[in-house]
């Protein structure tokens, strides 16, 4: 179902604009989403979602990422990120190697096992937010990724 530009706006109340309300729905969506994401993770894989984050952003590199990259890639600092690969070291999803551009600096890259996790995870994890975002028809969901966008290149990076 296709919803019309009038029947999505949010009627100003309490003196909110029309910005706090768009940010309270995005929020209190994307919290829904995440919970519910977050559940399904652990109980079906017993992963937690900034595992699961972690992993993509090493799928999605092509060499792996040095350690403030991936920082970066998960808006997360540096210390959370040396807790999160510790733990994928020591089930061996990911292995941290020396950078040949500068000794100082690590490397973090999917093993083989991180890949074939990675890859049963995602697949499951795909199907999820395909059924929790079911209410929304095509093209609306690809109206809502192109307002996400818009509205996070609008915003300052951390």
């Amino acid at each position: 179902m296709s919803f019309s530009a009038a029947q999505a706006q949010v009627p100003v109340r309490d003196g909110a604009s029309q910005a706090q309300l768009a940010w309270r729905s995005v929020s209190g969506l994307a919290r829904r989403i995440e919970a519910e994401l977050r559940e399904r993770l652990r109980r079906e894989f017993g992963m937690s979602l900034a595992r699961f984050e972690t992993l993509a952003a090493l799928h999605r590199a092509d060499r792996g990422l040095r350690m403030r990259d991936l920082a970066d890639a998960l808006v997360t600092s540096n210390g959370n990120v040396t807790v999160l690969v510790e733990a994928l070291v020591a089930d061996a999803l990911v292995a941290r190697t020396i950078d040949d551009g500068d000794r100082r600096a690590a490397v973090i890259e999917l093993t083989v096992r991180g890949r074939e996790t990675f890859s049963a995870v995602a697949e499951a994890h795909a199907a999820w937010v395909t059924e929790l975002l079911a209410g929304l028809a095509p093209d609306d969901l690809g109206r809502l990724a192109a307002l996400a966008a818009a509205a996070r290149a609008g915003c300052p990076a951390r």
